[in-house]
């Protein structure tokens, strides 16, 4: 289903002309049938109903938070590139680093093309506090990847900052800080402005 992990869910509309068609067909039908075969078809109902409810409580579980539900998907989804950037997105809400890393990288590998996952692996591993997962050189070889220093682009250009900084080139940090600061005031996005100056 590639990125439409939840399509079904646009299914039920569309169906609900057949269920209609079915459900009335059953009724004549059993209007139909004699007492005994009428026993029948309500004992397989109930077995139906059972099953289905049994299979709606354990569908219920991976709906109990977004994390479970994220994982849920991607196992079902490993090829969706929006579904792996969201998942590492909510694993780095949540302090998982490490996990976020591997499902920033699928989405990086997956959609080549797409800047969002390389920017915040950058970001990541330039900014972490966790000395195994810290790698400098790599923050700043994929922060040139989507931008550069005359970039357009501030947050592209805050996380080139980031990077810089982690490897220590303080002038380039100072000079790309000043941009993207600069590029936010004039898209009047003064919130984004002081958090960039913040840092």
């Amino acid at each position: 289903m590639g990125e439409q992990a939840i399509a079904d869910r646009y299914s039920y509309v569309s169906l609900l002309g057949i269920f209609a068609a079915v459900s009335f067909g059953l009724r004549e039908g059993l209007e139909r049938l004699g007492v005994r075969a009428r026993i029948i078809v309500a004992g397989f109902a109930a077995i139906a109903f059972v099953l289905l409810a049994v299979r709606c409580a354990d569908q219920v579980g991976v709906w109990r938070n977004s994390l479970i539900l994220y994982e849920s998907s991607v196992a079902s989804t490993p090829n969706g590139a929006a579904l792996q950037f969201n998942f590492g997105n909510r694993l780095l809400d949540v302090g998982r680093e490490e996990e976020a890393i591997r499902h920033l990288e699928s989405a990086r590998s997956l959609r080549p093309d797409w800047h969002s996952p390389t920017a915040n692996l950058a970001w990541l591993l330039a900014t972490t506090d966790d000395a195994a997962l810290v790698d400098p050189d790599r923050s700043l070889q994929l922060a040139l990847e989507v931008t550069d220093e005359r970039g357009n682009d501030a947050n592209l250009l805050d996380t080139l900052a980031a990077a810089y900084a982690a490897t220590g080139e303080f002038d380039r940090t100072e000079s790309v800080a000043r941009r993207a600061v600069s590029l936010a005031r004039a898209a009047r996005r003064s919130g984004s402005a002081r958090t960039f100056e913040a840092r």
